[in-house]
């Protein structure tokens, strides 16, 4: 049975304890809060007021949200979330989440011209407001002088925010607003105080932009024409956004190197609909690449405030192509963006010995190579993967210098590859694609000459090395080609579909120039982003979804300029309806990644064409209604949907398909299991926005194995705007049905009046082919929480065995059915509800992640009645007493078994421990002491870094401690839970701090077992400073056993000194091996400070501090000599300067200093030859890495406590 661990996880609640736990306070973390706005006591003035007036200390309230979206967030700690959690105005609340960005001739390949089209119906989109949430803005470039421009638009109600390096001043007519938003950043760990907050040394507490990814994006939008454009000589000539004359306000919500947070960006749409924009641009995704539910997505609720006001939002469909079911933003509020090419490109070739020519891309603007050949190699060749992928500190110097290397695409930043070449000697880089990237080129500022290939040429110019020991090459660069064929194709990165969460709705909407982007850039960094690039540019060339969608938010201000009563949804399907699906060589769109044609899952409608999107003849319209009808189909409760609408619904009246809501695209899902014939009916209404009069005739393109049917099939319109609704039948043939790869068949209704050609795609995923069962396909009615808590606990108690838990996306809970067992039986009602929800067997449980939000309230509801009403017996003797024992034990029956349902949802919810340990502690019952063992190991299994879990585990080995005839064998399975735990989950400090407690518990034969076992895995983790902090802990406890056992005199332990000489050569050997790794040089000083205090003996004891004088066995000098090897060996860095040899002489020299600093007479001869002023340069050199070592340096050299 594969571990439930290993399916797909959308999200885990946030443990959030009543009251304070036993052990420490956890530190704050950032909660966004949804509230019931009308709930609001006229007494106070402001929701601020209201929100602050429920605290009964201060706490940090980083924004409140009126707009798109009512609540705050708060950098709270668990015990102050728990008091505002049980107020009843609380709808529901989420962690801060971190997200990523997804990171010129475009208007031309648009259809946009000068003197006729778009751009002149919309005087080239003046005076729409187009809001940008994004890395913030370099206002000095020329793409956004306000020459010419009118007045701001006396509708705009924003402000001009300054900060670091930006002023009033850097506002003007173009950009009329500006605003950052770092408070989330600020609050969340890691990045806050603890983490360092703002890094001023590299970023701008300001709107200025230090990341360049903000400037690129809104000069995309709205630049102005822009005169002597190009990217050092590449793309040049005029530059010019989508909307020229569109008014910018920037919202800084992403910081360099650091992301953006769900909290800030939620504050940034509330801000920009407040201000007054028409349309907002976001080019951010999910940082894990998993998209939540909308009531858990802020850039979905956001967007929806936006939307429901008349605010147009384009995103970005995120860059994880070409694999299916990558794209994300998915809400249908959202218009969705994915990435097309242009017709333009950088064109460079390598010429082999052979005489064979391959081409690729490349923007390197440095010395070429002028036609000399190089040898070159392959470091991959060897097998080694870091060597084949060029990662730091991976190519032989030897191999490579005087070269051109040949680098596989993936893992580190592609310009960086070319640098680690340059430190390792090689002239000239080829950059090959792998198979995920196919033929998907992107040009690159490259350092040094490179060119960048495509995976069959890739492999070509391996094989030639492969063949040929004296193989030679060279680049030749080609600057910019116009009139590339074909274009547009689709981006290979560009997220494809279907959609992960309701396949009814297409996602991506519709693709856009994405690749090779000319825009404005920022002062801040060089154009490849990197350090070490030192050069400044005024524009960029980036690819990324990031870049396709600015060019449909321009796109939405231009229609939006010419057409002022178009509503979101209508400037979408004006977009959608008439969007291309052929290219330049008027053939059907091919995939950049493979060369064969694309489906809708790859490109939706198509690709952008504003000069027919003017006038699209027909739109498909959607008000605010529409959408909660649609989140009311997709079994949304009502209060769920009020975390997104922010009023309440009642879905009883509504329950349309969710495939009905009315979308320029039409989804219907069948299922392979069936056979024969089925048929599906779908409801359309579009709008006349052409002419008054007109007829439109019905075109249909059918799969094969499909018929489509409408009624009727034609439409006659007498008036503009007005609407008429048609019904599409779709029968399906499983017989005849030929499934394309992704297990769908595509098809197109249009609608046509001789002008207009009003297209919407068909597409036919089907459930057993690919795979995807989502929510809205099981057509059950919204589970009632306690009900679906009573199953949980029904299936808890009928196996006590359970061992397993995971949280399971509802796409997979078909394959689980099919060849497992569905939850336990209910024995009652609704038993296919809940066979969809939750799943067990084998002692595993899975449950859905759609039943985690209504299965939490439940459950924090049911343990919060019962702890109360057990507390009351509890506290007070007489009421215990007085009560009937079946009615006592009963309240703790119903207490453990409510919070044991509630902690596998949320596992620090201190509390809800705390209360068992109150049942424990009056029960004293061996049999249920272990049963918490059992339990909270199950917990461990999904959440193995929870606090409390440990905890708990470590509280009950105390109280079974001092009367446990088989403690050591409890011990024993607790060691190999850790080790089991901290291999699932790196880095698990919490983990091995419990194995370091269990050491006072374990004997020393154990302890010596313990040593030997754990080796191993030290080996195989030299940077995890746990796992060596455990070893440390066992080799003083080994000390401690044999001070024990000997009297004083006779201390010395030859076992102990052999095993501690085994450790200190085995570490000098892995310090070789893994260069720069910190755990090793700080395990390696405990090794010497136990050298010292139990085997040192010198002819120097007046040197040595007086709490070592009493120990002598082994000459000291020996260890001085060795020590001084080790340090030289360790700072000698090659000439390539790799950044971990930085760290490994910095490591050394400091080790040294506080060595020095521990015996400074024995060592004051030998010190000499090391010059201080060479020990000062290497600790002081820049590293790569944050060191505990330099960091803690002046503390230790101030000190000669060893202990």
């Amino acid at each position: 049975m594969a571990s439930l661990l290993t399916l797909f996880m959308c999200f885990t609640f946030t443990a959030i304890p009543f009251f304070s736990p036993v052990s420490a306070e956890p530190a704050a973390k950032t909660y966004i809060f949804r509230v019931d706005s009308f709930s609001k006591p006229a007494v106070f003035p402001t929701h601020y007021h209201w929100y602050t007036s429920e605290f009964t200390e201060p706490v940090n309230i980083l924004h409140v949200y009126d707009t798109v979206f009512h609540g705050f967030s708060a950098s709270l700690t668990p015990s102050q979330a728990a008091s505002v959690l049980q107020h009843p105005s609380i709808l529901a609340t989420f962690e801060d989440r971190l997200r990523q960005l997804h990171t010129t001739r475009s208007p031309q390949f648009l259809g946009l011209r000068n003197q006729k089209g778009l751009w002149s119906e919309s005087d080239y989109g003046s005076d729409v407001i187009v809001g940008v949430l994004d890395t913030g803005i370099w206002p000095e470039r020329r793409s956004f002088s306000d020459l010419n421009l009118g007045p701001v638009p006396t509708r705009w109600k924003g402000v001009c925010e300054t900060g670091d390096k930006f002023t009033a001043h850097n506002c003007n007519r173009k950009i009329i607003g500006a605003r950052f938003f770092s408070k989330g950043h600020e609050a969340a760990p890691g990045f806050g105080p603890f983490g360092g907050g703002i890094n001023n040394t590299v970023e701008f507490k300001s709107p200025r932009d230090a990341d360049g990814h903000g400037t690129h994006t809104a000069s995309t939008a709205a630049g102005r024409h822009t005169f002597r454009a190009s990217m050092s000589g590449y793309a040049s000539g005029i530059a010019k956004g989508v909307a020229p004359k569109a008014r910018l306000a920037v919202y800084k919500v992403c910081w360099k190197n650091s992301g953006c947070f769900d909290s800030d960006i939620l504050a940034a749409f509330d801000a920009a609909v407040s201000d007054g924009v028409d349309v907002i641009s976001i080019s951010i995704g999910g940082g894990d690449g998993i998209s939540s539910p909308y009531y858990l997505d802020p850039i979905a609720i956001g967007a929806y405030g936006a939307v429901s006001r008349g605010v147009f939002v384009s995103s970005s469909a995120g860059n994880d192509g070409p694999n299916g079911m990558s794209v994300t933003n998915l809400a249908p509020w959202l218009t969705t963006v994915g990435a097309g090419t242009i017709d333009r490109n950088f064109p460079a070739e390598v010429i082999l010995g052979n005489g064979r020519k391959l081409f690729g891309v490349s923007l390197y603007a440095g010395k070429p190579l002028n036609g000399k050949m190089f040898s070159v190699v392959y470091p991959g060749k060897s097998g080694v993967l870091s060597a084949s992928l060029c990662m730091e500190n991976s190519l032989d110097p030897h191999l490579v210098r005087g070269k051109i290397v040949i680098c596989d695409r993936g893992s580190n930043p592609r310009v960086a590859k070319g640098m680690v070449v340059n430190k390792a000697g090689g002239v000239g880089m080829i950059l090959a694609n792998g198979v995920s990237n196919g033929e998907g080129l992107v040009g690159d500022a490259h350092l040094i000459p490179t060119c960048a290939v495509g995976a069959n040429e890739g492999d070509a110019i391996k094989s030639y090395i492969v063949k040929n020991p004296t193989a030679s090459a060279t680049i030749n660069f080609h600057g910019t080609v116009i009139g590339v064929k074909p274009a547009p194709v689709v981006a290979s990165f560009s997220g494809r579909g279907p959609n992960g969460l309701n396949p009814e709705i297409l996602k991506p909407d519709l693709i856009a120039p994405g690749v090779n982007i000319l825009a404005a850039w920022t002062d801040a960094v060089g154009p490849t982003g990197l350090d070490l690039d030192n050069r400044k540019a005024e524009f960029n060339i980036l690819s990324g979804t990031s870049m396709a969608c600015p060019h449909v938010s321009g796109a939405a201000a231009l229609l939006k300029s010419a057409h002022p009563d178009w509503s979101p949804a209508a400037i979408r399907s004006a977009m959608m309806t008439t969007a291309n699906l052929v290219d330049n060589r008027l053939q059907p769109m091919t995939d950049e990644a493979t060369g064969k044609p694309v489906t809708p899952y790859d490109y939706g409608a198509g690709h952008l064409n504003l000069d027919l999107a003017l006038d699209p003849g027909l739109v498909y319209d959607l008000a605010n209604e529409d959408y909660v009808s649609f989140l009311c189909a997709i079994e949304y409760g009502p209060k769920t949907i009020q975390v997104i609408t922010k009023s309440p619904v009642n879905c009883s009246m509504r329950k349309p398909l969710p495939e009905n809501l009315n979308y320029p695209s039409i989804a219907a899902l069948f299922s392979t299991a069936s056979r024969g014939v089925s048929s599906k009916a779908f409801f359309r209404t579009v709008t006349n926005v052409g002419d008054a009069n007109a007829v439109y005739r019905v075109k249909i393109e059918a799969p094969k194995g499909v018929t489509v049917s409408v009624k009727p099939a034609k439409l006659v319109f007498t008036e503009k705007v007005r609407k008429l609704s048609y019904y599409v039948t779709i029968t399906v043939d499983s017989k005849n049905l030929v499934l394309n790869d992704s297990g769908a068949v595509f098809g197109s209704l249009s609608w046509i009046d001789g002008k207009h050609v009003v297209r919407s795609p068909i597409v036919l995923p089907t459930l057993r082919q690919s795979s995807l069962v989502v929510n809205s396909q099981f057509k059950m009615e919204e589970p009632d929480p306690l009900e679906l808590l009573n199953q949980l606990e029904e299936i808890l108690e009928s196996d006590p065995l359970i061992d397993e838990i995971g949280f399971i996306h509802p796409s997979q809970f078909a394959a689980l059915n099919e060849d497992g067992t569905p939850s336990t039986s209910v024995g009652s009602v609704r038993k296919s509800t809940f066979d969809t929800l939750l799943w067990s067997r084998d002692h595993k449980l899975g449950i859905s992640t759609k039943a985690l939000f209504p299965l939490y309230v439940a459950a924090k509801n049911a343990f919060v009645e019962a702890y109360k009403s057990y507390k009351v017996y509890h506290r007070d003797d007489k009421n215990a007493s007085a009560c009937s024992s079946s009615s006592y034990f009963s309240l703790e029956s119903e207490l453990m078994k409510h919070s044991r349902a509630l902690l596998l949802l949320s596992s620090d919810f201190g509390t809800a421990w705390n209360s068992r340990k109150l049942v424990l502690s009056k029960k004293q019952s061996f049999s249920m002491f272990m049963n918490e063992l059992i339990f909270s190991s199950v917990i461990l299994s999904h959440s193995p870094k929870s606090e409390q879990a440990w905890s708990q585990r470590r509280w009950v080995i105390k109280m079974i401690a001092g009367n446990c005839s088989n403690l050591q064998e409890i011990m024993e399975r607790e060691s190999e839970l850790v080790k089991k735990l901290a291999e699932r989950s790196k880095m698990n400090y919490r983990a091995w701090n419990h194995r370091c407690w269990l050491v006072s518990y374990t004997s020393a034969e154990q302890v010596l077992q313990e040593f030997n076992k754990s080796r191993e895995w030290a080996g195989l983790h030299v940077a995890d400073n746990s796992c060596f902090h455990y070893r440390a802990r066992l080799m003083l406890r080994l000390f401690e056993e044999s001070q024990h056992s000997k009297d004083q005199d006779a201390s010395f332990d030859p076992e102990l000194h052999e095993l501690l000489k085994d450790e200190f050569n085995w570490v000098e050997q892995m310090i070789k091996r893994y260069v720069g790794r910190e755990a090793l040089w700080l395990h390696r000083r405990f090794l010497l400070t136990c050298w010292i205090r139990y085997f040192a003996r010198c002819d120097h004891d007046r040197f040595l501090p007086p709490n070592y004088r009493n120990i002598r066995t082994v000459d000291i000098d020996m260890l001085i000599d060795n020590e001084l090897e080790l340090f030289y060996s360790c700072t000698i860095v090659p000439d390539s300067y790799f950044e971990d040899y930085r760290a490994q002489a910095t490591f050394a020299a400091t080790y040294m200093v506080w060595l020095k600093k521990q015996l400074s007479g024995a060592l004051a001869i030998d010190i000499q030859k090391v010059e201080t002023s060479r020990l000062k340069s290497l600790i002081t050199n820049e590293c790569p890495e944050k060191s505990l070592l330099w960091n803690s340096l002046p503390e230790l050299c101030e000190s000669t406590q060893l202990f």
